[in-house]
């Protein structure tokens, strides 16, 4: 694969140019797309109808919990990574496993949370848990004995994946490939005050009840280690990293965690063949990392930045796929083009 990636991303960036996003007339802005695509539940009338569930055990005796559909080897194989405070249960997660399937390929989407309330210290995958995410990732494709493996993420999951591939830099792994990054949050340090601006108010209140609410499920086991009074009174979400995420994992407060999970200082480094998409209308992830220099010299990225779309939206004006999920749709498009071209 590695004579293939400038060849195959050129003829993708090509065929982006001829498939541009055009939002649903319905929805123009970044925020109704972005508020509507988290609120609307999808059915799926193709792909697999059942399931497994597994678990994976990571150093530590650190332990997660997959949907697991696996098919026969050699087939391609799909991993996605979901958003903060999402599961293998969100939407996007689903709808990637049934577009996997339905091409034949294998899909695994963890949820990135511990389930081991045995721990002498809780473990949590923040933002920046790169490390850990590799480790799940590596028991997957063990255990499975994955031959050829795509990986994808979204939004939070998509910096955890881009800080993944800068962190292997020159040595990707053998079965590794190619990878894609939808809204990804790649830079902490300008995302927060985004985040806290007045227009985006509803978004922290959603994400802090959320973040609250995963916490409150595991209060027993938090509660000698984390403030809880203080978790719960968190307005913002950099609240609840300086009083959750910051004790818990030893930094010295909200900006160091910002800085040390940020990816885009190591996009860079990134020799896998990656698509990211983004859109310039995102109300709380900021586009203008991925306009760098360091971003835009890679010549392993094709980084397409559309001016609609908000966050993980992307919902277009008609259906000339298979439904009208637009970045989900280029996704597996992309990978499906390198499956071929291997």
């Amino acid at each position: 694969m590695m004579g293939q990636p400038p060849r195959v991303i050129d003829s993708y960036s090509q065929r982006l140019q001829e498939r541009p996003f055009q939002p649903h007339l319905l929805l123009p802005s970044g925020h109704i797309q972005t508020v509507f695509a988290s609120q609307r539940r999808r059915t799926f009338a193709y792909g697999w109808t059942k399931a497994g569930r597994e678990e994976v055990e990571i150093e530590g005796g650190v332990r997660i919990e997959a949907v697991s559909l696996p098919q026969p080897n050699p087939a391609p194989a799909l991993i996605v990574l979901h958003g903060m405070t999402g599961s293998s249960r969100s939407d996007y997660m689903k709808a990637f496993s049934h577009k996997a399937w339905r091409l034949g390929w294998s899909c695994f989407l963890p949820s990135l949370y511990n389930t081991n309330f045995d721990l002498k210290h809780p473990v949590v995958f923040h933002a920046g848990a790169s490390r850990r995410v590799r480790l799940v990732v590596e028991g997957l494709v063990e255990r499975h004995r994955l031959e050829q493996v795509f990986l994808a993420g979204v939004s939070m999951g998509a910096n955890l994946l881009l800080k993944m591939l800068g962190e292997w830099a020159d040595r990707p792994p053998a079965w590794l490939v190619a990878s894609a990054a939808a809204s990804p949050l790649c830079d902490m340090t300008v995302s927060w005050q985004l985040m806290e601006r007045p227009s985006n108010r509803i978004y922290q209140i959603y994400f802090t009840r959320r973040l609250k609410g995963l916490v409150l499920e595991r209060a027993e086991h938090l509660g000698a280690f984390v403030d809880l009074d203080k978790v719960m009174q968190a307005r913002t979400i950099r609240e609840f990293d300086e009083h959750f995420i910051v004790p818990l994992e030893g930094f010295r407060d909200p900006f160091h965690y910002y800085g040390l999970g940020s990816s885009s200082p190591l996009i860079d480094r990134i020799r896998v063949p990656t698509l990211i998409l983004h859109s310039k209308d995102d109300p709380f992830l900021p586009w203008e990392p991925l306009a760098r220099p360091q971003a835009q010299s890679n010549p392993n990225l094709l980084i397409h930045l559309t001016e609609r779309g908000g966050h993980l939206g992307f919902l277009e004006r008609t259906r000339r796929d298979i439904d009208r999920c637009w970045f989900e749709n280029r996704v597996m498009e992309y990978f499906q083009a390198l499956a071929e071209s291997g």
